[in-house]
């Protein structure tokens, strides 16, 4: 069964029952990092007077520059408690924006509890029921915390009492926290410690199990107000019994059956990165059995073979130790050089006893919308290559493949979580990998059903989408959105929906000040700028969440750019009918401001087949042709108007118009 116990460098022993592992999971902007700064402090990893700078665990320059978590980082720290036991906690700060959420439900797959933070002046938000639910779903222990209660607008008692009933937690199990201040830190480690069980003692104790039971809020909220709830119905952490799907502990017999399964070494992978000397280092917790130096290894799933040649924790900096036991989350590098040899969520096994399955993971990864790549340079195609595949190793919900445009060249189909997941690859791939790309008009995926054939295709490109006399029906993807927000501003969120073709799901009000409403929202009108016209018509307040929701008929048409009588593929677009001649009049408007005049004039159309639907002209350069000319006969002058006529008419016939790189990052850029 291995050893009983964990060993660090520095000689102190730790039980295995005394491994918490946890991640902590908010709404965007509620304080998830600095609250991790500050547990960090408190456990003495951190120095409080030394200028460390704050958010220590978001690493990457942009997350330090914008303020907000882009990916997962975890790390491995001693924390004695007050009656003098050693614990060791592996921590995960997890982002908090919607695009992010894949980076969540990696972190939920590593753990067995986690701290759930609301904000003491915003309360409860979009995002905040989305990873309660995630968590939910895991089958986690979940401590909840409501931060920034020093703030002069917390107002933490009404906080609670909509925790309780958004939650079903009980009150006084609600931890009150400053992660500014420090307030109420050591208490919160000390729950955390208490509520949260080791990795050998959850309901995970082989495998980790997840629940098909998904919620709805409002459903859990009238089951909380019904007149049935009594406090037996709750367990210690203040969550319903019927929601927290907490199994029995296993009897002696199944823990003899088990034993096999447990010496197997099973570890997942639940994140990557690229290090240029060691190549692709792994991050993973280990489920069972022991990971060694040394020891030969084998993917589940790929079947792809190695020799391990490092383990350790991951800290502030890496720390080497000679191998990782039941419970344990750390790295590993194994010299893989490639991006194809390993698939994030894959199980690491011993390449001599292998595991017949994977250990249940997450759910694959699934592109919410697409958008070319290409490089300014066209020489540069190579290098881009190497670069998007070193990023994916550190980002497993970037998807790509080779595409081809007449305009931009050679670059890459890529799929994004949304559009901030978007703009954060172009980012990455600028400062990172000083490579500077051109990002073509996001699309979503089309599902179109065509005459004469039996199964349906799927198009994320306007350059593949079918002629209108092949197609038999459309299916556009529609998004579940949920939306919190004052109620002051209900009017004008409902105008916004309607405008962007929603279906009204649901609506109610989490208190006389908050509503809440659930529509079903085509994806394709969701991508480009509701996000920021739902933050400007509630003035900041609102706050939202999005999945997947289902297929639905719609009446979308590809729309073609030409320039000059010829069709620029890189500024086609697909659209709703309703909606594709005021957006092609806006590109077209724009596309006019930023070609450069020739000495011809050139006509910007937009076109659904052989129908115009809009129409701009740049109007030609006029040289004065009769400058020179001081006085004399006026047919000396007509002559030479005529003779430029000829020739604009010829350049016009002849001529083509170059596209600078400048007008098409304008034009392509979105809001």
């Amino acid at each position: 069964m291995g050893e009983n116990f964990v060993k660090s460098s520095e000689g102190k022993r730790v039980a295995l029952a005394n491994i918490r592992n946890f991640c902590i999971i908010a709404h965007i902007d509620h304080g998830k990092s600095t609250l991790s700064d500050r547990i960090l402090e408190c456990a003495n990893v951190l120095d409080r007077n030394a200028q460390h700078g704050s958010q220590v665990l978001d690493s990457l320059e942009i997350e330090k520059e914008r303020g907000i978590t882009v990916k997962s980082a975890a790390i491995t720290f001693f924390f004695q408690a007050a009656d003098g036991t050693d614990y060791l906690l592996n921590l995960i700060d997890t982002p908090g924006h919607v695009d992010f959420s894949y980076e969540v439900k990696r972190s939920l797959a590593s753990c067995e509890g986690a701290v759930l933070i609301v904000d003491a002046s915003q309360g409860v938000e979009a995002q905040t029921l989305s990873n309660f639910y995630l968590a939910l779903e895991s089958e986690l222990e979940v401590v909840p915390v409501i931060n920034k209660i020093d703030l002069p607008s917390a107002d933490v008692p009404s906080v609670r009492r909509e925790m309780a009933k958004e939650f079903a937690f009980l009150e006084e199990s609600i931890i009150p926290v400053s992660a500014k201040t420090g307030v109420n830190i050591k208490s919160l480690l000390e729950q955390i410690v208490l509520k949260i069980p080791p990795p050998y003692q959850s309901h995970q104790t082989n495998v980790k199990h997840k629940s098909t039971v998904k919620e709805d809020p409002k459903r859990l909220s009238n089951h909380l107000n019904s007149n049935d709830l009594n406090s037996n119905d709750l367990n210690s952490n203040g969550l319903n019994s019927s929601y927290a799907n907490a199994p029995a502990a296993p009897s002696v017999n199944a823990a003899k059956v088990a034993r096999h399964a447990d010496e197997m070494l099973r570890a997942l992978i639940f994140d990557s990165f690229y290090d240029t000397y060691r190549g692709v280092i792994v991050c993973v917790r280990v489920f069972s059995g022991v990971l060694a130096k040394g020891c030969a290894v084998q993917f589940v799933l790929t079947k792809k073979r190695y020799t391990v040649e490092e383990v350790g924790w991951l800290g502030l900096t890496r720390k080497i130790r000679d191998r990782l036991t039941k419970g344990e989350v750390g790295y590993v590098i194994l010299s893989i050089r490639s991006v194809r040899e390993f698939q994030m969520g894959d199980t690491l096994a011993l390449a001599e006893d292998p595991a017949p399955q994977p250990l249940p993971g997450y759910r694959e990864v699934k592109p919410m919308i697409f958008a070319g790549i290409f490089p300014i340079e066209s020489d540069k195609f190579n290098e881009l290559k190497a670069n998007i595949e070193k990023l994916s190793l550190n980002d497993a919900a970037l998807v790509f493949q080779a595409d081809n445009s007449l305009a931009l060249g050679f670059g890459f189909r890529c799929g994004f979580l949304g559009l901030l997941h978007m703009e954060i690859v172009q980012e990455r791939l600028s400062r990172e990998f000083k490579t500077e790309v051109i990002v073509t008009a996001p699309s979503v995926n089309y599902r179109i059903k065509l005459k004469h054939h039996a199964d349906p295709i799927m198009v994320d490109n306007p350059a593949k989408f079918p002629s209108l006399a092949l197609i038999e029906e459309v299916l556009e993807p529609y998004i579940k959105a949920t939306l919190i927000f004052p109620s002051i501003y209900l009017g004008g969120v409902l105008q916004l929906l309607r405008d962007r073709r929603g279906i009204q799901n649901s609506l109610h009000y989490l208190n006389e000040k908050r509503v809440e409403t659930v529509f079903a929202i085509p994806l394709g009108e969701f991508i480009f700028d509701f996000h920021d016209l739902f933050k400007s018509i509630t003035r900041g307040y609102g706050s939202l969440d999005y999945d997947f929701d289902n297929y639905r008929p719609g009446n979308i048409i590809k729309v073609d750019i030409l320039i000059n009588k010829e069709v620029t593929d890189a500024l086609s677009f697909m659209v709703h009918r309703d909606k594709a001649r005021a957006r092609a009049k806006t590109i077209l408007e724009k596309l006019r401001n930023e070609i450069p005049r020739q000495l011809f004039k050139i006509p910007l159309q937009a076109a659904v087949g052989s129908n115009i639907l809009a129409r701009e002209n740049i109007s030609a350069l006029r040289k004065d042709v009769t400058s020179k000319c001081y006085g004399g006969d006026i047919t000396r002058k007509r002559k030479l108007l005529e003779k430029q006529k000829t020739g604009k008419k010829k350049m016009k016939a002849i001529g083509s118009v170059e596209i600078p790189q400048k007008a098409f990052l304008n034009i392509l850029k979105t809001s």
